[in-house]
């Protein structure tokens, strides 16, 4: 990825995005506890993954605190989501663990 080197005295990048239209939202994992999303931001469509987050409080649009992570396939690109929370709220989101 552009944003390395992360790591050891590199801290990973966390990015916010405000009023990402949330497209998908389903519990996944062997107790149901992370969320499986797909987000759009403006013209481009994202996956994504919020772990421990399968509880947060969801509308059609969300602001997200997020960092990169390779995608499953090991080819592109997915949202590994810290933070979730509606748009409407403008609640001040946080970086996550």
């Amino acid at each position: 990825m552009r944003f390395e080197p992360t790591g050891h005295g590199n801290r990973k990048p966390v990015l916010l995005s405000r009023g990402v239209r949330l497209l998908q939202a389903k519990p996944v994992g062997a107790t149901g506890d992370h969320l499986r999303l797909t987000v759009r931001h403006g013209p481009v469509t994202w996956r994504g993954i919020a772990f421990r987050q399968a509880g947060a409080e969801l509308d059609a649009e969300v602001d997200l605190v997020y960092s990169l992570q390779p995608d499953v396939t090991g080819q592109g690109v997915e949202l590994d989501v810290l933070d979730i929370a509606p748009s409407a709220l403008a609640r001040p989101l946080e970086r996550g663990g």
